[in-house]
C-alpha cells in the first residue's frame, strides 16, 4: 500500500518547481536558433570589419566572396517560385469566394421564383 507506481513517481518529479537556472536554460533553449543566428551575424560583421583593415589580395577577396554569392543566388532562385505560388494561391482563393458568392446568389434567385 505504501508503494508508489512508476507513473505516480514520474508525475511527482514533473511537478517539482524548477530552479531559476533551469528556467533560464529552458528559455534559452526554446529560442536557440534565434540566438545562434544573431551570434553568426555579429561574428560575420566583426570578421568583416577586421579583414577590411588588412589589404587583402584580389584572390583572397574572390575566395571569401564566393560562398556569399552562391547563397544569394540560391535565395533568388527561391524567391520567384514563392511569389508565383503565393499569387496563384491568392487568385484561387478569390475565385473560390467568387464562385461561392455566385452560387449563393443563384440559390436566392431560385427560391424567389414563383
Amino acid at each position: 500500500m505504501g508503494e508508489t507506481s512508476d507513473a505516480e513517481g514520474s508525475q511527482k518529479a514533473q511537478q517539482q518547481p524548477k530552479n531559476c537556472g533551469r528556467k533560464v536554460l529552458d528559455l534559452f533553449l526554446d529560442d536557440l536558433l534565434l540566438y545562434l543566428t544573431i551570434l553568426a551575424v555579429l561574428l560575420g560583421a566583426a570578421v568583416g570589419f577586421l579583414l577590411r583593415s588588412y589589404d587583402p589580395e584580389p584572390y583572397t577577396i574572390y575566395v571569401l566572396k564566393f560562398p556569399g554569392e552562391i547563397m544569394l543566388r540560391m535565395l533568388k532562385m527561391l524567391i520567384l517560385p514563392l511569389i508565383t505560388c503565393s499569387l496563384i494561391t491568392e487568385k484561387l482563393v478569390l475565385l473560390k469566394d467568387g464562385v461561392k458568392r455566385e452560387k449563393e446568389e443563384s440559390d436566392k434567385r431560385k427560391i424567389n421564383l414563383p
